[in-house]
């Protein structure tokens, strides 16, 4: 299974609990019936495929934990905290009941700012999920809207995503914790700010990367999986969105950058997206 230029993101559950990403090629998303818990988001090409992002859990560990909340959001960082949170994220020991993103999008019109996030997320209450991700609010974030959540709440921020229209040559690319290089996210985040500053009908163009606990998945085997690359923790979408079909040329070249950059430090002997 590869991620090539248009890619489907789905979270599934597994027998042991533990998150799980599948990152499918150009067609449906390729996951057994017997494991979608949630109910299809995946879209197809021509309606955003790559740019979904919902933050899900076994419906076994929400039972454990009722009324089913869990603690997420928004927090944003800014421009000159990039290093210090892509570090800070590396060094987390996410456990089975965490999972972090990181955003590169704009803060839409008028301005269309680039803005850094992190949106982390933890099954269990507010007080233990600020001290397991302390080390990236303890940063200093320009804002902080993570919060308790029901379970008909979780991923809210992702509906944007799912819009329909333009074009949008979706590049992927998946990494080892290795990945999590601030050298090269700094790049690549400077990157994003030109490409949207040079082409502003770009400007609601993101990154979005996945970052997800793999302990079970490691202990298993990826040669006893279902599907390849299990054991992989991070998933990434560079993610051009436009209207104009001449704008085509420049966002291929970005988005091919932007996954040759990171694959530099990927710490994969091949691709493994």
């Amino acid at each position: 299974m590869t991620m090539n230029e248009s890619t489907g993101y789905q979270r599934l559950h597994t027998e042991d609990n533990e998150f799980s990403p599948l990152a499918s090629s150009l067609g449906p998303t390729q996951a057994s019936s017997t494991h979608q818990r949630l109910p299809p988001h995946v879209v197809d090409n021509q309606s955003n495929a790559a740019r979904v992002a919902s933050l899900s859990a076994p419906l076994s560990l929400c039972r454990s934990r009722a009324p089913n909340v869990a603690w997420e959001g928004a927090v944003t960082f800014a421009d000159e905290k990039l290093e210090s949170l892509i570090q800070a994220i590396h060094d987390l020991d996410l456990e089975p009941h965490m999972q972090v993103d990181i955003l590169f999008s704009t803060s839409g019109p008028p301005t269309y700012t680039p803005i850094i996030t992190a949106i982390p997320f933890f099954l269990g209450n507010a007080s233990a999920a600020e001290a397991a991700f302390a080390p990236i609010l303890n940063m200093g974030p320009t804002s902080n809207g993570a919060s308790e959540l029901p379970f008909t709440e979780w991923g809210g921020f992702s509906a944007s995503f799912c819009e329909q229209g333009k074009r949008k040559p979706v590049y992927g690319v998946s990494l080892t914790r290795q990945g999590l290089d601030p050298e090269i996210w700094r790049t690549v985040y400077d990157d994003f700010k030109s490409f949207v500053a040079t082409y502003p009908e770009a400007a609601n163009s993101s990154i979005l990367a996945e970052y997800y606990p793999i302990q079970k998945q490691v202990a298993i085997g990826s040669a006893t999986s279902s599907y390849p690359f299990r054991d992989i923790p991070i998933q990434v979408a560079m993610i051009p969105v436009y209207a104009d079909s001449s704008l085509d040329v420049a966002a291929n070249a970005y988005g091919s950058h932007a996954r040759d950059l990171l694959r530099s430090t990927d710490g994969l002997a091949r691709n493994s997206t």
